[in-house]
């Protein structure tokens, strides 16, 4: 009886270590050049957006160009982020002193990775502040399979 009991609770404690290491998962390749576009919430305008994704491991730092570091009144913004499975969120705040005045921007970019037979594709929600004044946008970007 004993035994049986042990047997089973071993069984029982196997399948649910398996269940656990199935469902997770590394985080997804996404080192390579992306573009898309960004759509701002408030105005309906679109504008082009470009990443430069450096990853290493679950770490993901990275430039963005285009209308996004425009609206921040830069050429490029340079991000810190991550990747964990199939979830990205590259992220930057920063103050700026400059002839005496100081600009506080933050920006946050959150999405998911899904695949297709031709692409890679990005897509999610962020936002742009500039001294408390918030911009939400969505943004999809995308690389070709042969890309890399």
């Amino acid at each position: 009886m004993r035994i049986e009991r042990r047997c089973l609770l071993g069984l029982v404690g196997g399948t649910v270590l398996l269940l656990l290491i199935g469902g997770c998962c590394g985080p997804q390749d996404v080192d390579r050049s992306w573009s898309g576009s960004i759509r701002w919430e408030d105005s309906g305008q679109d504008g082009e957006i470009t990443l430069a994704l450096v990853q290493d491991g679950s770490s993901l730092p990275g430039d963005v160009t285009g209308a996004l570091a425009t609206a921040a009144g830069r050429d490029r913004l340079i991000l810190g982020g991550r990747v964990s499975c199939r979830k990205v969120k590259l992220s930057l705040e920063e103050v700026r002193s400059a002839e005496g005045q100081t600009k506080t921007i933050a920006v946050v970019l959150e999405g998911d990775w899904v695949e297709s037979t031709t692409a890679e594709r990005l897509s999610g929600a962020g936002s742009l502040t500039i001294d408390g004044s918030k911009r939400e946008f969505s943004w999809l970007v995308e690389a070709g399979l042969n890309d890399e």
